[in-house]
């Protein structure tokens, strides 16, 4: 990579002026808005320029539900200002449904949905809540074409309510079949089939499929494969014959019911290498080794391999172990199963007495650093660990105060050895919203902007750099940590954000501060507000029953879920449970790691099921999780842990 050269230099320094505080109190704001002090914000907002004051003062009063003077304040913004009268139009609208003036939201929604960008979050808020103010007005044909409009699962749902409630039964059926077509995985459509359920008395096979598809797809394998069993009794063409057969195996297979999977998957014509893949894993299931082997040796591809060695191992053939592990290696495929099959190859050539030749395996290992078994070749002494640690960098002397990784120097260890032309970026045109907004600590707006931005521009170096930047300062670190991946640079893409949080707890609780990055890394991205599907929240996802289990643990007063919305109380929270963990499993940090994702007494009843099973070994225990997210999990935070170290080394002051 070329030297950091003096218009990056330039660049730098001219984005941490323009935040800095010395001018203006842009950082004092920022930071009372992220702590929802709005009245000490609403102050700062009267020594600002007076077209920032207007803008922060009616976004202030709107997040403080004094709407008609937010309404007011955005009126006098558009008299001075026609930079913003987007979102401006938007806010009005908002403040106007709050105060349940539909009339006026609708009004000034319509304004606003010709303003914004059809792909973009905010015109998707837009046409919901016009869609609702129709409703609350009456103009159902009017909400009915807005509803269409937005076209995802919560729209046809709603949409199809609306025709019900409208006594317009066909035109409800029918875009409950639309959800249930489009949008099988969610959990609209399970609600979708119940109303079918009570509507419609018949169902063709096709539309029987249908809605036992909705069931499996959610998980819902108890009631997908009893759908899917009233279906095999109808008369079905075969090829839907086929799919229902499969679907129904894969259904057994989750429910434990193997010796039914296995008479599903004999059902499904003509057989191909996933089947063969499906009948293997399930007869290794039932400890039937010598038939699943066959099977995996139809299916050969990686995966299949690696099955069959394991079943080999239960039978203790391991010259055919690893001959099995060496297909895998000649088919060269990712870099994770490559790193799996050497790391295994050593240990059978060991128990089989050839030294040299498991050396020689454990060299291919080191050759594939960053990996979950280039990690346990270390911890095993079986190749030496990093040799290229660099000192970890601390971000506190960072002038924009939002974590930054500064350059240690101009030299080639530096994260930004980057060429960039730019001399004066906030006063480019197509950025000087998105400058507008970040000034004022108006995160959501300035993603939405950069959000669009990216989806208009080339994807140069230059300009992929210059986003990574801007998100960075919106505080949006996923999409930064996705543009560092773009860009291959791995200290932007594992940073350290939240840098003083995860020092401060990691040593209250003794833990080693580049796994609780790579917790953090692997779970949300540095993503503060990010809440996944089974309602873990914030930067360490954790469930709400959890949070308020330690909350009375360490006797926190006043504790509500929402705290852990709070970076703080978030990463706290997480370092506290990490360390309960390890102390419950004598603090081996893969059993925790697994007890973190997939519960402790999930983890306690799969070591008893090992050591039942014959087996007292670490290696082992991992490769028979039995869930393949708990399973990815604790290779991937392992992996990046490893980055964490190597970037930023092993010792810290």
């Amino acid at each position: 990579m070329k030297r950091l050269s003096f218009t990056c230099l330039v660049f730098f320094f001219s984005i941490a002026y323009l935040f800095s505080a010395e001018e203006t109190p842009y950082k004092q704001i920022q930071q009372a808005i992220e702590e929802k002090d709005y009245v000490s914000a609403l102050n700062l907002a009267k020594v600002l320029p007076e077209e920032e004051g207007l803008y922060l003062s009616g976004i202030l009063k709107e997040k403080s539900g004094r709407f008609e003077e937010a309404i007011g304040f955005f009126e006098k913004y558009l008299e001075k200002s026609k930079l913003l009268t987007d979102y401006c139009f938007f806010h009005i609208a908002n403040n106007y449904y709050s105060l349940e003036n539909f009339h006026q939201a609708s009004l000034w929604y319509e304004k606003a949905e010709a303003l914004f960008d059809k792909k973009g979050t905010y015109h998707t808020q837009i046409l919901e809540h016009l869609a609702k103010s129709y409703e609350k007005l009456n103009r159902f044909e009017e909400a009915i074409v807005s509803w269409q409009k937005l076209g995802n699962d919560k729209a046809l749902f709603h949409l199809s309510t609306l025709y019900k409630e409208l006594g317009r039964k066909e035109k409800a059926v029918e875009t409950f079949w639309k959800l249930i077509k489009n949008f099988p995985n969610s959990l609209l459509a399970v609600k979708a089939v119940r109303q079918l359920e009570s509507s419609q008395g018949y169902f063709s096979p096709e539309e029987e499929f249908s809605l036992a598809y909705v069931f499996y797809r959610n998980r819902l394998y108890r009631r997908a494969e009893k759908r899917f069993s009233l279906l095999l009794n109808q008369e079905i063409p075969s090829p839907l014959s086929s799919k229902v057969h499969y679907l129904r195996g894969k259904s057994l297979f989750w429910l434990w019911d193997y010796e039914g999977a296995l008479r599903e998957y004999r059902q499904v014509y003509p057989e191909n290498k996933k089947i063969s893949y499906e009948k293997g894993c399930t007869l290794q299931k039932l400890k039937r080794y010598q038939e699943a082997i066959k099977e995996y040796e139809k299916a050969a591809d990686s995966e299949s391999f690696w099955q069959m060695g394991r079943c080999y191992r239960k039978l203790k053939d391991y010259s055919k172990v690893i001959g099995a592990l060496e297909k895998i290696l000649y088919s060269l495929p990712k870099k994770e199963y490559q790193s799996r099959a050497a790391y295994f190859s050593g240990k059978y050539w060991e128990k089989l007495g050839e030294t040299e030749k498991a050396k020689v395996a454990y060299r291919r290992v080191a050759k594939l650093p960053y990996t979950f078994y280039y990690y346990r070749a270390c911890q095993e002494g079986k190749i030496p660990p990093f040799a290229n640690h660099t000192k970890l960098t601390h971000l506190r002397d960072d002038p924009v105060g939002v974590g930054f990784i500064r350059p240690s120097g101009l030299d080639k260890s530096s994260p930004y050895n980057f060429e960039i032309p730019y001399k004066n970026l906030e006063k480019r045109p197509e950025l000087k919203r998105t400058f507008f907004l970040l000034r004022l600590g108006i995160w959501e707006e300035a993603i939405e902007e950069l959000k669009n931005l990216e989806r208009k521009s080339q994807k140069t170096r230059e300009k992929i750099l210059t986003l990574f930047y801007l998100y960075q300062e919106a505080r949006a670190y996923p999409q930064a940590i996705r543009l560092g991946t773009i860009l291959k640079n791995r200290r932007l893409r594992y940073p350290l954000y939240y840098q003083d949080l995860v020092e401060q707890y990691s040593k209250k609780y003794n833990l080693d501060l580049h796994l609780v990055f790579s917790m953090i890394w692997q779970e949300s991205r540095f993503g503060k507000e990010d809440v996944s599907s089974a309602s873990a929240i914030g930067l360490m996802q954790i469930i709400p029953s959890t949070g308020a289990w330690i909350a009375k643990r360490i006797r926190r007063q006043n504790y509500q879920t929402e705290r852990l919305l709070e970076p703080k109380t978030n990463i706290a929270f997480g370092c506290y449970y990490f360390r309960h963990l390890l102390n419950i499993f004598d603090d081996n940090i893969i059993l925790a790691l697994c007890a973190y994702n997939g519960g402790p007494e999930n983890t306690r009843r799969w070591i008893v099921a090992n050591w039942l099973g014959g087996e007292n070994d670490l290696d082992e225990f991992v490769e028979s999780i039995p869930f393949p997210e708990t399973y990815n999990y604790v290779k991937r935070v392992i992996s990046a842990y490893q980055q964490y170290q190597s970037l930023y080394g092993v010792d810290y002051d």
